[in-house]
């Protein structure tokens, strides 16, 4: 894609009534939350981060050798080879994001998410060339959700992927699933054959994103690794026997709600699941005992220790916890998240704060809003602005009929006609009686009414009358926003990159990681 037929125009998130209020205030005035964050997320607060940031010299080399087993018979680019070798060293640092590991990676702002990573690690390389910036994908290979994962949107199709497996997401066996990638369209098969000759759905995925950004220099991690566990062994014990993760967050939870904002996750009294072949249960404390939810499993105290000990494997943190065992194994200063997921962060703090764990800077993910040459033409034939896709489809499609001189009824302007007309009544009437003045005011509204009515049904005519226009209206809104919601949120990548296979490396150049605004990329 040639950046001189691109447009790209910035709408504030507040603006676009699509994303929460709490997104909306931590990108325009993040010191609103200084008690539940450390750093603000820019230069400053990044320079801070790298100030205090110290890492272990032995996790360094565990995680090291982790990643070389990881990429083993994996073709990776010399920069991805280079980035794992730099981890050893001192002056290496991670950006992270996390996603679950969706098929051909699920909705848009996956690939956002890492975009983000790779151009925050390239801006800071810039500004500190004597230091290392690694961009980490996590990957959620330990989540049991697989209806989360199991299905992909593109071209207004939804592919919908059936096993009967249970247990971690990322063990599924990749063979069981075989026929139904066969199955897709020719023009997926490139990418299906990534899951058609891997093991496990955390191979695919791995192979399928070392396709996509590997040669930018992203390092994927699996963190369901018995040697990163065993690092986290000493926060898993505490989990154990102290079990104070609840009230810490949910004091931190109760303060984000005096503020007005929901708590978007709820801790457990034990934040941990136990993990086997198939299974991923909650560990539960009952009457002295710790039982394993849904099976027969119950240890006391000390069994549960030894096998800790034994199999760190075993035990996997739920969402509370998962945070703290990332930045626990890696040498990290900065996480990328969307608008959820930032929001649950700041309901973690404290954790970090009793662990004696740094506490990383929060930065948002790219958010971006794609619009085809095509739909651009369309949008310019309607003439609609950029700021009216993010009205209402009846008010958008009333723009479209006024702009196009389809309608000339403008109800504020009579409205506010009649409102002039009303006050001087009201104002003449109470001069004469004050009692007068109520039911002016009543029959002020009765014709507001009406003219809603008479609105409603001039709009309702007009409509009929330009049946093509506001069906291309209709028809251009589900493509920007299917199902009414963000395209980020509901289009796979491959909607794009199969007409323009240039798209990523086109959005790395463009994005800058601090520019807090939907970014609408519009293709002239």
């Amino acid at each position: 894609m040639d950046d001189q037929n691109l447009d790209i125009i910035q709408i504030p998130f507040a603006h676009t009534n699509k994303y929460s209020e709490l997104f909306c205030k931590y990108t325009t005035h993040p010191e609103t939350f200084y008690q539940f964050i450390k750093y603000k997320p820019d230069i400053q607060g990044l320079s801070s981060a790298i100030t205090d940031r110290k890492f272990d010299t032995n996790s360094r080399l565990i995680l090291h050798n982790v990643l070389k087993e990881q990429y083993q018979n994996i073709q990776v680019s010399n920069l991805v080879t280079q980035n794992i070798d730099l981890i050893t060293s001192q002056n290496t640092y991670t950006v992270t994001t996390g996603h679950q590991i969706c098929i051909f990676t699920g909705p848009l702002y996956f690939v956002y998410k890492i975009i983000t990573t790779i151009a925050l690690c390239t801006r800071l390389k810039e500004q500190y060339p004597d230091k290392n910036f690694v961009p980490i994908y996590w990957m959620a290979t330990e989540d049991h959700d697989w209806d989360e994962i199991n299905h992909f949107h593109i071209f207004g199709k939804t592919y919908t992927f059936t096993t009967g497996q249970k247990g971690a997401v990322g063990d599924i066996d990749m063979s069981l699933l075989k026929s139904q990638f066969q199955d897709l369209p020719q023009d997926l098969q490139p990418f299906a054959t990534h899951y058609i000759n891997a093991d496990t759905l955390a191979h695919a995925t791995r192979v399928l994103v070392n396709e996509l950004f590997g040669k930018y220099g992203l390092v994927i991690l699996d963190a369901n690794n018995n040697a990163l566990k065993n690092i986290f062994v000493p926060y898993i014990e505490k989990e154990i026997l102290e079990r104070n993760t609840e009230n810490e967050v949910n004091t931190q939870s109760q303060h984000l709600e005096n503020m007005g904002y929901k708590a978007q996750i709820h801790p457990r009294d034990i934040n941990l699941f136990y993990m086997q072949s198939g299974m991923r249960e909650r560990i539960m404390y009952a009457d002295g005992k710790y039982q394993v939810h849904n099976t027969q499993l119950s240890f006391d105290k000390h069994e549960l220790l030894a096998l800790l000990h034994n199999h760190p494997d075993y035990f996997s943190p739920n969402v509370v916890l998962r945070p703290l065992f990332q930045e626990v194994i890696l040498p990290n200063i900065a996480y990328i998240g969307g608008p959820g997921e930032l929001a649950y962060w700041l309901q973690l703090k404290s954790i970090f704060d009793s662990n004696n764990v740094p506490f990383p800077v929060l930065i948002p993910r790219l958010c971006a809003l794609y619009i085809s040459k095509n739909i651009h033409e369309k949008l310019s034939k309607l003439n609609l602005q950029i700021s009216d896709l993010f009205l209402p489809l009846h008010a958008i499609k009333e723009v479209v009929l006024i702009s196009t001189g389809a309608l000339q009824y403008q109800e504020d302007i009579y409205k506010s006609a009649v409102n002039e007309i009303f006050n001087d009544i009201h104002n003449i009437a109470v001069s004469i009686d004050k009692s007068l003045g109520g039911m002016i005011d009543a029959k002020k509204h009765e014709t507001h009414k009406a003219l809603d009515e008479i609105h409603k049904r001039i709009v309702k005519e007009a409509e009929k009358k330009h049946e093509t226009t506001q069906n291309q209206t209709t028809q251009i809104y589900h493509k920007l926003f299917p199902n009414g919601v963000l395209q980020e949120r509901h289009d796979n990548i491959l909607n794009i990159i199969l007409n323009k296979p240039d798209f990523i490396a086109t959005l790395l150049r463009l994005t800058n990681p601090f520019d807090y605004n939907l970014q609408i990329i519009s293709e002239k």
